[in-house]
């Protein structure tokens, strides 16, 4: 998943959560207010009902004229509703005596709506319910779904005070339909969320142009990175006035600082870049003096390749400096794409000759095999070059002095190799006992014991001409 599409996401997350927490917050709270403004409004009718009715059900059951009182009470009510609109959320008007037993109506067949056994049992208020009526509350609520329907249940107990004091001889009920407040908080929600919908495709247009205009610059320094590890060094124009273009300066300056050390790989042998490469990955912002003692000189075993062209001096007295240079290039880069493939380091140029460093497992073997192909393909056939090995044990430490210094490969097996190559006929490979034993490859003649500057005695070697 690229940024861009992060962006946008964790936006939209957040966008979502708020919006569609804020509305149902707001369209519940709305529903709660709207729920109690209703109840309200009935419960001061039901105390209208109750004051009205108070008198006649103390005694509606031995006369007639109460019963009937009552009854048109309730009816008038309720007509009101039906032809003067009033009322329009009422459903029922229940009333029941100091028993709790249905009055009006008499039977619960003729009620307009179901109640539920916990409100009524049979033709009685349930016990549950009378024992909500406690002090000083004649008032209580209790809301039930029926098929998808939402009603209210408001009870109230009707007191009435005489000289015997206060006594409580009935209870009105109002059964109520949410239904309309439901609905309207409905069509508010989805209103809601049809403007949510709205707000959030606006808001993916503003958040992908805004990530747009952010990844822009990203993308500019993923793609020079992308071609810096091809080798392509390709610079980013500072933009923006914040942390990305700090960035992209910051890397402008790692790319300049990049290309001087590819440039300068070029000059320094493989063992070098190594030696240093491994100092410092120990190393964190030391001294000059603590990273000269940290490259320690220590004893490794190479394979020392020298190379030289035969008659070179005299070729370059009858040549014109670029003739002499252009040639030698060639022959060294001919040289070094061999060496390369066969993984030997190139230590150093020197004059027309170089030397050559392999290690590892085989070391022998490829800088014979590399020694070999060089000559057996040798492209350049007015100057030949001679080739000298050996193998053994070597000092790698740092020469110099405090201003510049270099990374020397010392010990006899340099020399021995540099005098074989000196005595190697053109296109002649001169190697070591030593390395010969290791390895012996067909097509070598020896031992010849030869005599070489530096040893008291003749020294056995192997050669091959091609």
């Amino acid at each position: 998943m690229n940024l861009k599409a992060k962006y946008i996401i964790s936006f939209l997350i957040i966008y979502l959560i708020a919006s569609i927490s804020l509305t149902i917050y707001l369209t519940d709270r709305n529903q709660k207010m709207l729920i109690k403004s209703s109840n309200e409004n009935f419960e001061n009718l039901l105390v209208v009902i109750g004051r009205t009715i108070a008198s006649p059900l103390v005694s509606f059951k031995q006369v007639k004229k109460d019963e009937i009182f009552i009854s048109e009470t309730r009816r008038e009510i309720l007509e009101s509703k039906k032809n003067e609109n009033k009322f329009e959320d009422l459903i029922e008007i229940i009333i029941f005596d100091k028993n709790g037993i249905l009055s009006f109506p008499e039977i619960a067949s003729e009620l307009k709506v179901y109640i539920p056994s916990e409100v009524l049992e049979g033709f009685s208020l349930s016990k549950e319910v009378r024992s909500k009526f406690i002090d000083n509350n004649n008032f209580y609520n209790y809301y039930y779904k029926n098929n998808r329907h939402n009603f209210g249940i408001l009870i109230y107990r009707v007191p009435f005070v005489w000289g015997g004091g206060l006594s409580y001889q009935g209870y009105v009920a109002t059964i109520v339909s949410y239904d309309r407040i439901y609905k309207e908080q409905n069509f508010i929600r989805n209103s809601a969320i049809l403007i949510n919908v709205l707000f959030l495709i606006v808001a993916i247009l503003f958040i992908w142009l805004l990530t747009l205009i952010l990844t822009r610059r990203i993308y500019k320094l993923i793609n020079a990175v992308q071609g810096l590890s091809k080798g392509e060094f390709i610079k980013v124009t500072p933009q923006g006035k914040d942390e990305l273009e700090v960035l992209m300066i910051e890397y402008n300056k790692m790319l300049d600082s990049i290309k001087e050390r590819n440039l300068l790989s070029s000059y320094v042998s493989e063992t070098t870049i190594e030696m240093v490469k491994k100092t410092a990955s120990n190393l964190n912002k030391l001294s000059t003096d603590i990273i000269e003692e940290k490259v320690k000189p220590s004893y490794q075993e190479f394979t020392i390749v020298f190379t030289d062209i035969r008659g070179f001096t005299s070729y370059s007295e009858s040549h014109n400096p670029d003739e002499v240079m252009d040639i030698l290039n060639k022959i060294f880069d001919y040289q070094v794409s061999i060496i390369k493939k066969y993984k030997g380091d190139i230590d150093k140029f020197i004059g027309d000759s170089i030397m050559v460093i392999f290690k590892g497992d085989n070391k022998e073997l490829r800088a014979l095999k590399a020694s070999y192909e060089i000559l057996k393909d040798y492209p350049f056939k007015e100057i030949k070059i001679g080739i000298g090995i050996s193998t053994g044990k070597v000092i790698i430490g740092n020469i110099g002095g405090s201003e510049r210094k270099e990374l020397a490969t010392i010990g006899d097996i340099v020399n021995t190799a540099s005098r074989l190559c000196g005595i190697a006929n053109k296109s002649e490979i001169v190697v070591s006992e030593e390395t010969y034993l290791k390895v012996k490859v067909a097509g070598f003649t020896g031992p010849e014991y030869v005599s070489l500057k530096g040893k008291a005695n003749p020294v056995p070697v192997y050669k091959m001409s091609v």
